[in-house]
């Protein structure tokens, strides 16, 4: 783009203001703030081309998911399973539960399997697991009618069993 190309428009009035600059892209008018933030992304882009090698390795990461499709529904299975066996069929808490817990699937997930690789300590699990049942019941407690002390048991209850039968 060529300084003759540029035509300042509007002249601020005063120091608040802004100069609004257009210049034209083929066909287009563009504006000062759009012609920065073509500026920004090419230079983003510019940044992000790396040699071959680093792309072949950022592509082999990108398509590989962090949890296979088979692993998250062996997890779901053990979620709905252990939610079928500790809460009552009839209960509204178990659809509730069972969708809190699915929301939950990663880091619950990310973490037993950091205490199968000895990443993540039996210790710091337990703390995990209090601090997911206080969390998971905190935002049950308004759609249900059970007291705190009953669902926070229900909910610690099939956590750590999801935790055994996970491990």
């Amino acid at each position: 783009m060529y300084k003759s190309e540029i035509t300042r428009i509007i002249i601020p009035k005063n120091k608040t203001d802004k100069a609004m600059f257009f210049a034209r892209f083929g066909n287009q008018m563009l504006t000062s703030d759009e012609m920065e933030l073509i500026g920004e992304r090419a230079i983003g882009f510019k940044n992000s081309i790396a040699d071959s090698e680093q792309q072949g390795s950022l592509k082999s990461k990108l398509n590989k998911p962090k949890n296979d499709n088979d692993e998250i529904a062996q997890f779901m299975e053990i979620v709905i399973r252990v939610c079928k066996k500790h809460v009552c069929k009839t209960s509204p808490i178990r659809s509730a539960l069972i969708l809190q817990l699915q929301r939950q699937r990663t880091s619950l997930m990310h973490t037993f399997t950091g205490v199968q690789e000895g990443t993540i300590s039996p210790c710091k699990l337990d703390a995990f697991l209090h601090e997911q049942t206080n969390l998971i019941t905190q935002k049950l407690l308004p759609e249900t009618l059970v007291a705190n002390c009953d669902l926070r048991a229900i909910v610690r209850t099939v956590l750590f069993q999801i935790a055994r039968e996970s491990m």
